[in-house]
């Protein structure tokens, strides 16, 4: 019966997008080698399916350690989650995998190491991450004018590979070439398409429980923006996301809102309106405790 899992995986992801997972994360643990244990003893279908489940539990696993800082454990599952892939021979869940180890590359490498409270860019694993979202890319090669990639994952992944090497042009203090923000524009494209209701299906498909829509969609142009050393645009996308926000009302993923709170502040900061930097940091920091997000306490240390 395999019901069982894929409810944990739902409420567990459920929890730690609206609060805090990390007291049930043995829950994910001893599925995790549960599954791992059944899928050695099956084949087939059911193989397969046991495999799906060991897949998201280990995306789920990669998201929470993360959040903890503990970036080195978060890349073991991120590398488990690229071998499980692998195996199936899903092309679809391979870049899902590879999305999700280049994402923890690049959340590591801006975030993974501070000298006098202040981060240091980590240029080598910002260029593991390009090459993990490039190596994503390259499973589905354009035919005919068309990527066959699902737009949602298209979308994020393109994004934050702008992101990356935003960041990387910033930290050797060379120049962001104009075609990372203009390959932006392009993406806008992807937000919505193949809309997937069902966030369990969601998760294998993009790496992540929240769809890929406006908001998300403002959300990293801002942080593209952020990284090119551009506050100024980044700070009118932010604007443009809380006026969707008011008509959405959608405020139950607690720690979307606290990263746009942690987004807006670093923007002020750069823009010297310290005042309000202070502000939303206080607000970040905060909720940030309340959810016990230790990466997000250490950015907000950093501004």
């Amino acid at each position: 019966d395999t019901t069982k899992y894929q409810n944990n995986i739902r409420s567990i992801w459920h929890l730690h997008a609206t609060s805090n997972a990390q007291n049930v994360f043995n829950q994910v643990e001893i599925d995790m080698q549960t599954l791992d244990t059944f899928e050695k003893q099956t084949e087939g279908d059911l193989r397969y399916q046991i495999q799906e489940m060991l897949l998201n539990n280990l995306i789920l696993a990669t998201h929470i350690t993360r959040d903890q800082r503990k970036f080195e454990k978060a890349h073991y599952y991120a590398n488990e989650t690229v071998r499980i892939a692998k195996c199936m021979q899903e092309s679809d869940l391979v870049a899902t995998a590879l999305f999700t180890r280049g994402w923890n590359r690049l959340e590591w490498g801006i975030f993974g190491m501070m000298r006098r409270n202040v981060f240091q860019v980590q240029q080598e694993k910002i260029s593991d991450a390009i090459r993990d979202f490039q190596s994503a890319l390259d499973l589905f090669p354009i035919q005919d004018g068309n990527e066959s990639m699902h737009p949602q994952l298209l979308g994020i992944l393109t994004m934050e590979m702008m992101r990356a090497k935003a960041v990387l042009a910033t930290s050797r203090k060379m120049h962001v070439p104009s075609s990372i923000l203009t390959s932006i524009d392009t993406i806008e494209d992807t937000v919505g398409k193949q809309h997937i209701a069902d966030p369990y299906s969601r998760l294998l498909v993009k790496g992540d429980r929240g769809e890929w829509h406006e908001e998300a969609y403002r959300s990293t142009r801002a942080a593209v923006f952020d990284a090119a050393g551009l506050p100024g645009p980044a700070l009118k996308e932010l604007n443009a996301l809380d006026q969707l926000t008011e008509k959405t009302h959608k405020r139950d993923e607690t720690r979307r809102f606290v990263w746009r709170d942690i987004q807006r502040a670093n923007v002020l900061l750069k823009l010297e309106e310290f005042g309000e930097a202070t502000r939303y940091a206080k607000y970040a920091l905060l909720a940030s405790q309340d959810i016990n997000s230790i990466t997000s306490i250490a950015i907000v240390t950093d501004i």
